[in-house]
């Protein structure tokens, strides 16, 4: 009898453990619902722009905001109490040559602008485009904003997973999807809706 009262006062404060814990994470929930509403802009302060969040290239995140350089760009925070580094964050101030291209990319109260750039090597019928970051390793080619047009038996592979688009002699991946060519700019798109002029 003292170990069924025993398994039973145990079970009972596991539950309530369990509910109390429920409780606290849909307080956090609904307290922070109003803060980032990726279909209706920020409501604390923030301006996403004409468009709302992701409004296509229009607008930015607003003055609500602090930005900081990133190796591969720079990167915004809304409402964030600390000061930023940086007055400005948008695909022109983070690109540093002609054969750079910036895009920017809003996601909730989160905005970054990263550089992107190819590299081509005519020779081998192989072009990568990607961000500066991950392609500086790469040594085959020159750096280019864009490949060019592929030749007969080159195929165009965009990534949205690893942000790249490459041109060569091989078939496509299956998680790849051809495309009729290959830039920076296409190597950085966002996903759909999140593409934005600038952050700030």
């Amino acid at each position: 009898m003292a170990t069924r009262r025993l398994a039973y006062i145990r079970c009972a404060f596991v539950a309530n453990v369990l509910h109390g814990t429920l409780l606290l994470i849909t307080a956090c929930i609904f307290g922070c619902d109003g803060r980032d509403n990726v279909a209706g802009g920020l409501t604390d302060g923030g301006n996403v722009g004409a468009g709302g969040a992701g409004g296509g290239r229009g607008g930015s995140i607003g003055s609500s905001i602090s930005c900081n350089p990133t190796s591969g760009g720079c990167l915004c925070i809304a409402d964030d109490a600390q000061p930023g580094q940086l007055t400005e964050c948008s695909p022109t101030s983070v690109a540093q040559s002609e054969t750079e291209r910036g895009v920017c990319c809003v996601t909730q109260a989160l905005c970054a602008c990263t550089r992107y750039t190819c590299r081509s090597d005519p020779a081998s019928s192989f072009c990568q485009c990607g961000s500066v970051s991950t392609l500086a390793s790469v040594t085959l080619g020159s750096p280019a904003a864009d490949c060019p047009a592929p030749t007969a038996g080159q195929h165009c592979c965009f990534s949205q997973d690893n942000a790249s688009c490459i041109c060569a002699r091989l078939a496509c991946a299956e998680e790849e999807t051809e495309v009729a060519s290959c830039s920076a700019a296409a190597a950085g798109a966002c996903v759909s809706g999140e593409e934005i002029a600038a952050c700030r």
